[in-house]
């Protein structure tokens, strides 16, 4: 019979799991320490009308000529952005919802996981078609130094 290899985080805490003792009956389980706000991250900020955004991750090329900026970008249920441009080229990821992105006169539909290249210097706009739920959008940002 063949062993089941397993990947990721699931795979890992599964393994982590059958490795760690069970509890004793009657013994008190200590909790997992909570984050609070700010050890989770940077808050989200306003960076346009119905934009609010953060970054999560920068790293400068050991050459020092570009950086990888990884930012998070929220627009809120049933809102429109502004047009506004990131500090470079960008590639977009949606996490949650469905989102309308105007790029250009070029108009795309994304759904989770859909993607899309934005050039630097290339305004874009957001629509979030859903009034219930707000949009999630990863967006790896390269620009030159």
């Amino acid at each position: 019979m063949g062993t089941a290899r397993m990947h990721g985080l699931p795979g890992f805490v599964l393994a982590l799991s059958l490795l760690m003792p069970s509890v004793p009956a009657g013994a008190q389980q200590v909790p997992a320490p909570r984050l609070t706000t700010e050890e989770q991250g940077p808050k989200y900020e306003k960076y346009a009308e119905g934009l609010y955004t953060r970054r999560v991750f920068q790293a400068v090329s050991p050459t020092k000529d570009y950086s990888v900026e990884i930012w998070g970008l929220l627009v809120g249920p049933g809102r429109k952005t502004a047009a506004v441009t990131l500090p470079g080229a960008a590639t977009l990821v949606v996490r949650s919802g469905r989102a309308v992105v105007m790029v250009g006169s070029s108009r795309r539909e994304l759904e989770l996981g859909g993607s899309l290249l934005v050039p630097e210097g290339q305004r874009f706009s957001i629509t979030n078609p859903d009034a219930q739920r707000p949009i999630s959008i990863r967006a790896v940002v390269i620009k030159g130094l």
